[in-house]
Parts: C-alpha cells; structure tokens; sequence
C-alpha cells in the first residue's frame, strides 16, 4: 500500500488563527484524498482538534471514521503573548480613537504584534516546531502568518510551505498600491480611520504609517531572537521570518504563496493585488444544523426575528459597558414597538456576553444581576420576564448554527474576521462595534458592501447607545433597512458557507502536487 503523503498545519491556537486552520483541515478530510493530517499548536488546541474529527465524521460519514494527529506545544500562544501587561498592547488598545496621539501609542507596539513572544520564548518554540516537522517529515506545511517560530523553521529548514491565513487582502496589497495610496489612501491599521480618508486627516495616517514602519525596524527584540536562534542552531545564517517579512514590508520568499480567508469583492478595491496572495474568500468552519446542537434555542429563535450580539472570545465588557450597549438596545426596542412591520413587534435579543469581573467578581461566567450588573436586567426587565431577551455568558451552539438558522435579522458582533464572515455567509446584516486595533477595517468594510453599518465611529474603542442606538434603527427599521436585507442575501450567493474553505483545501492539495 502506497504511504500517503503527510501536511502538517502549524498554528497559534487563537480562535481567529486556528479557526481557517481546523475549517481547511475539516474540508482537505471532505474531498477524500489519501493524505495524513497533522496540525500542531499550544496544547490547548487539542480539543478543538478532537471536536474538528468528531465533526467530520458526523458530517461525512461515509469515509469515518477520520484522524488529525496533533503535536502539542509548550508555550503561549501569539494573543496571549501580545497581550500580556508589559507589551503595552492592550493599554493603547483602550484609548479612545480616533486619536493621533492614541493611535500613535500603539503604533509604537506594533512590532509586538508581529513578534510578541520574548526571544528566548521563540528560541524555546522553534526547537519543539523543529522536532515535530523532523517526526512527522511533511510532505507540504502549511503555516500560520502569525507564528514566528513556525514561518521562520518552515523557511529556514527549506521545507515545501505555503501560508493559510485570515488577513485581509489589504495587509499584503497596499504597499504595491501605485502613488505612494498606503500614505493617503488606505486607513493604517488601528488608526479608526474612515475610507475613503478625508483630506484633513490624510497627515494623521501618513504619520502613523511612518511610525508604525519605524517600530517595526527598531525593534531590537527581533535582532536578539536571531542572534540567540542562530547561537541555538549552530547555524549562523538562520533568518528570522515574521509577518513583515511575508511581503509587510520586506519581499516574501521566493515562491511562497498566501492563502488568504477573504476575497476581493469585500475587501477595499485596489490597482494592484500581490502575485504571491490568493484569495480564497471567506473561510468557514462547517457548523451543525441548530435543531441537532440546541432544539430548545431553535424553538425559541422560531418566535420571532432575532438580533443576536457576540462580540468574539476575546473582549469581555465591565458593567458601564454593558449598560451603554443596553441602552441602545432599549431604544432599538421601543422603536420596533411602534414599528408598521408586524414581525418586529416580536422583536428578540440573543446576547452572549462576557463580562470583566468587578472588584468582587472573579468568574467570568456568572450570570447574577446583583451589584453593578442589576442596571443592565433592569434597563430590559420587561422583556427578559417575557423571555424576549436573553443574555448569557454561554451558548452551546456555534456562532454559524445561530446565524444560519435562517431566524437572525442582524449581527451585532466587534469586527472580527470570523465574525464577518461567519455574518456573510448567513446573508445576514451587521451591525460593527469594532473592539480591537485590526477590526476597525471591517467597519469600512461592511459600509463599502451595503451590508451593514460600523456603529462606533464617534465612541471607538467602545460604544455610545445613541450611536449605535441609532445604527441598530438604521440597518432594521430605517428607510434602508430592505437594503441591507437585500445586499445580504446577494453577497452570500456569491459566498457560500462552504466556498472559502473548500478552495482553500483545493489550492493546498494542488500545491501538495506541485513541484
């Protein structure tokens, strides 16, 4: 019997990373080619690994049962790393914007985001990456954009690689981009900055370009993690391969290719897209039908038309917050009450909600309303007793069960990646709050497709309830709210649930036959 050829997939265990990681994976299983599996990251990936099997042999019954051989990794992952106290990262994510001075405080970090780990760190997770690709001898490995230690042994190691990535097309194409665009035309990530960009503030974001380029080559941290690998190696040659080095701001490596979780329609337009990037649209993790996950949430969604509000893994909300963003939805309320449209009389919420624990807090998962949560039950008590709304800390169904159960009208979610497009596939209309440095560009990005609205514009990093009070109106109740509904539905025709992660496991495969 022939051997059949290995992949090995390496990754940072990130929810927004390993996500198109364990959806390629899931859809490379689907086609039925005779190849082995392997995905390594952080040892909590193991789980979602193991859930990832589970579902394809659910769901694709007819060559189970399915194996994904899993190499755990010691060490955080790239968030974590990122957002530990002394990065500065998550302080500067917290000031308001836009700001140039604000802005410009992250755009100082930046470097940290494309490295976050401490050299010794990298020097501690190169060595395991090594030994797993020396075990598992791959025949293709696919690489997180992310994870330093993975790109730079996959390049320094001369092994057969590709990139799977969630970025956007623009992180790539917008140093091509003719007549000097990145400076004037192009929001600089983290910047809050509307597109098209206003004469007036088209200085702001030429200067934190320049200073976001300057942190990325000053950082001496990258010249230690080389220096310490190279003395690790024994190999005074080693280069050390970031995300800037993927075509950033430096050239990527000769015959690299990105896949990249996006397509060109739904990203900003540009002049010049970059020969090593391929668009394989938004990348999806295939999801249960919600009546096999939660029948009684089915039921319950069928009532009637329902906002649901996710606002990712990540950012959990104090009770100012909370309040701020149940204020709005107590205005959204009302006005339904006394909308002409019969269907959003019956209004519902679904709200999960993470909350930033108080001074006499410590689980993130409670749901009491004792204390300075009681204001947040009480500004929708009405409903909550006639079980109109609900907030919780837990849903057991995925994200894309929820959204394609065909009963929510509207996806008020941060801005993240998987969340757009979790929403796209839906045709479901979307309502931004962008709560992190790299999800504001999804707010321009939803206003340029008509699909939604970035209701935080005014009150970025958080939210304001007139402001998004008002975006809430807009997208269900307003003059345009057919619109959205329309412009929706028309998008995910052309983006199917399955589309992104089925090319994607299509172009692995084909550069696996490549030579």
């Amino acid at each position: 019997m022939t051997t059949p050829r290995r992949i090995l997939f390496l990754c940072s265990s990130d929810y927004g990373q390993a996500n198109v990681i364990l959806a390629t994976a899931h859809a490379v299983l689907a086609t039925g080619s005779p190849v082995e599996l392997h995905i390594a990251s952080e040892n909590r990936m193991e789980p979602q690994v193991q859930d990832t099997v589970r579902l394809a042999d659910e769901m694709l019954p007819e060559a189970a049962p399915y194996q994904i051989h899993f190499h755990g990794i010691d060490g955080v992952s790239q968030f974590q790393a990122m957002t530990r106290p002394e990065t500065g990262i998550m302080q500067s994510w917290e000031l308001p914007l836009p700001n140039f001075s604000n802005a410009s405080q992250f755009m100082k970090r930046f470097s940290y985001g494309a490295m976050p780990w401490e050299p010794p760190e990298v020097v501690e997770i190169y060595t395991q990456v090594v030994k797993i690709i020396k075990e598992v001898d791959p025949d293709l490995t696919v690489v997180d954009p992310l994870y330093v230690p993975a790109l730079t042994a996959a390049y320094n190691l001369k092994l057969k690689w590709t990139v799977l990535a969630p970025n956007t097309i623009k992180d790539f194409a917008v140093p091509l981009q003719p007549y000097a665009a990145a400076l004037w035309k192009y929001p600089v990530i983290g910047s809050a900055l509307p597109y098209p960009i206003p004469w007036h503030l088209i200085p702001m974001n030429a200067g934190l370009l320049i200073r976001l380029v300057y942190s990325m080559l000053t950082d001496t941290r990258m010249k230690t993690a080389t220096k310490l690998l190279r003395k690790s190696t024994g190999d005074e040659k080693l280069v050390l391969i970031t995300l800037a080095e993927l075509g950033v701001v430096k050239p990527p490596p000769a015959g690299v290719r990105l896949l990249l979780g996006m397509s060109e329609d739904l990203d900003y337009p540009f002049s010049v897209l970059p020969a090593h990037v391929t668009p394989c649209g938004p990348i999806v993790r295939p999801a249960k039908k919600l009546a096999n996950v939660d029948s009684e949430l089915e039921k319950w969604l069928s009532k009637g038309p329902t906002v649901y509000i996710n606002l990712g893994t990540q950012l959990a909300v104090t009770p100012d917050e909370a309040l701020e963003l149940t204020l709005a939805l107590r205005d959204l309320l009302d006005t339904a009450e006394k909308s002409s449209v019969d269907d959003l009389r019956n209004l519902q919420i679904l709200w999960k909600m993470k909350r930033k624990p108080t001074e006499n807090e410590t689980d993130q998962s409670t749901n009491s309303w004792s204390g300075p949560w009681k204001a947040v039950r009480d500004t929708l008590e009405p409903e909550i007793e006639a079980d109109r709304v609900r907030i919780t800390s837990w849903i057991e169904a995925d994200p894309c069960s929820i959204l394609q159960s065909g009963r929510i009208i509207c996806s008020v979610h941060h801005g993240g990646a998987n969340s757009h497009h979790e929403a796209i596939a839906a045709g479901v209309p979307q309502v931004l709050v962008p709560g992190w440095i790299d999800c504001y560009d999804f707010g321009n990005r939803v206003e340029l497709n008509g699909v939604g609205v970035w209701a935080s514009k005014k009150a970025a990093p958080r939210w304001e309830r007139v402001e998004l009070g008002n975006a809430l109106k807009e997208v269900l109740i307003g003059e345009r709210a057919a619109q959205f509904r329309d412009k929706a539905k028309e998008v995910a025709m052309r983006h199917p649930e399955h589309a992104g992660r089925d090319k994607a496991a299509t172009l692995i495969l084909d550069i696996l036959d490549s030579k």
